[in-house]
């Protein structure tokens, strides 16, 4: 990929993947959820972050929310999908809502609301 290229990736993909794959994961579930569900979250229809509103001051939220979105990735795709994202959106960086499309065959919309519901889930748990 290009140098230029490597601008218009996308921070949210960027950070999660480095959060997934490496940490630091060390953002406490208990003020995690508190900065969750204390923000009222809209989506970014242009796929530039994953919601339009995210807390600005927060950014430990912010790159612990893009990991838990990359690790819902693969919990629900696959790990060789999101491969295949990875490869895809690194060729074509300005055409990421086109990409994501094409590789999980959903609109990002779709996705983001699988991955509430799940954060849902988790935070229900016993």
């Amino acid at each position: 990929m290009g140098f230029f290229d490597t601008f218009a990736l996308k921070s949210w993909f960027v950070e999660g993947l480095a959060v997934s794959c490496g940490g630091p994961k060390n953002f406490p579930d208990k003020e995690f959820y508190q900065v969750y569900f204390g923000t009222a979250l809209f989506y970014d229809y242009d796929f530039n972050d994953l919601y339009v509103n995210l807390p600005k001051h927060n950014q430990q939220f912010r790159y612990a929310l893009y990991g838990r979105f990359i690790d819902y990735l693969i919990l629900t795709q696959g790990s060789s999908v999101l491969q295949d994202f990875l490869k895809a959106y690194m060729s074509n960086p300005r055409e990421i809502k086109r990409v994501f499309r094409d590789i999980f065959n959903r609109e990002p919309g779709e996705l983001l609301k699988g991955f509430e519901d799940e954060l849902e889930v988790e935070y229900h748990k016993p």
